[in-house]
């Protein structure tokens, strides 16, 4: 059972026949996002149970072996730009650690606040530029996880899913605070308005 959600692979063996381990898929072949691989269990929830290796051998006792793929979380690392096109204007958040891969609900709590700019939400900054670009970058939800992050980036920028990475960096989207200034002048006419809009 290649990832504990079936996708089994099935391969028949005489009785007192040793049975390669390496014939079965080895951690080349069989790949989960976000995890490595650690060898072959003879239970499906038991990392203790972990028995086999690609290369080992299995002399076949009369009974149907299932062997389940054990996978290692791998940790990582979400961090906070709260920066505005690189000049610091709101407190640093703290990054957090020991992510794996389905977690979600990674944004922080409470949303963070400066004077002059409304937040608009986190970010990941596809193209590199540290602003927010709806045509290319995109806004992060609490219900996406660090897998679906990583994959919607790779999807965005054209690249291959890439788990080898330490972690993510998220960008707050700040939005200019608008302000209209009224002008009225007096003049033999009568009142003339003026509006200007200052960010």
């Amino acid at each position: 059972n290649k990832d504990g959600a079936g996708n089994l692979v099935v391969k028949p063996y005489a009785v007192g026949e040793q049975a390669p381990v390496d014939g079965l898929p080895s951690a080349d072949a069989v790949r989960r996002y976000g995890y490595t691989f650690q060898g072959w269990a003879t239970d499906p929830v038991n990392p203790l149970a972990i028995v086999y290796n690609p290369g080992d051998t299995i002399t076949m006792a009369g009974e149907t072996i299932t062997l389940y793929a054990m996978w290692l979380p791998v940790p990582y690392i979400v961090s906070y730009d709260t920066t505005h096109q690189g000049d610091p204007i709101a407190a640093d958040i703290i990054d957090k650690a020991g992510v794996v891969w389905e977690d979600t609900n990674l944004l922080p709590s409470p949303d963070p606040s400066t004077d002059g700019y409304i937040y608009g939400g986190w970010f990941y900054d596809v193209d590199n530029d540290g602003k927010y670009n709806p045509d290319v970058d995109f806004l992060v939800t609490d219900s996406m996880s660090f897998g679906d992050i990583v994959e919607t980036y790779a999807a965005k920028a054209g690249r291959a899913v890439d788990d080898s990475i330490s972690g993510i960096t998220l960008h707050v989207w700040w939005k200019p605070v608008t302000v209209r200034i009224t002008y009225v002048a007096v003049g033999n006419g009568g009142l003339t308005v003026y509006y200007e809009d200052v960010n």
